[in-house]
């Protein structure tokens, strides 16, 4: 999903800054693909300080951003990817953002026999699949 919607991304339009009067310009089926878009702005080709800047983000734009992460993953290329990529390190926010946005069940199917795991076994300690990645 990730690979074939990014093309479709790029011709988004970008905000240098989100406000009020930014927001209240955004249709909101629109609303989620602009956070997303900004967080991403955000971040580009900043990864050495992709947690601090996640962190400083209105609590908002934290949700929206880590739940669109974990549903962009796992549509992708489910639970293992999610947390076989750097997304993985993630999965509390996430599982906040699910339960701020009154989804906690949905949070609650995956995040303790995941989440334990995933802390068990860093990605680091995984071995690649004999066959190579799931979607190549």
């Amino acid at each position: 999903m990730i690979r074939t919607s990014r093309p479709e991304w790029e011709s988004d339009r970008r905000y240098s800054r989100f406000d009020e009067v930014v927001l209240s310009q955004i249709p909101d089926d629109e609303l989620e693909r602009a956070i997303v878009g900004y967080v991403l702005m955000k971040l580009e080709g900043r990864s050495e300080k992709e947690e601090e800047i996640l962190r400083g983000l209105p609590a908002g734009m934290q949700v929206v951003y880590h739940t669109w992460l974990l549903e962009a993953e796992v549509n992708n290329g489910g639970f293992n990817q999610y947390f076989w990529n750097s997304a993985g390190r993630f999965a509390q926010a996430a599982l906040q953002g699910l339960r701020r946005l009154g989804a906690a069940r949905h949070g609650a199917q995956w995040s303790r026999p995941s989440a334990s795991s995933f802390e068990r076994n860093s990605p680091a300690s995984f071995s690649p699949h004999p066959d190579g990645p799931v979607i190549q």
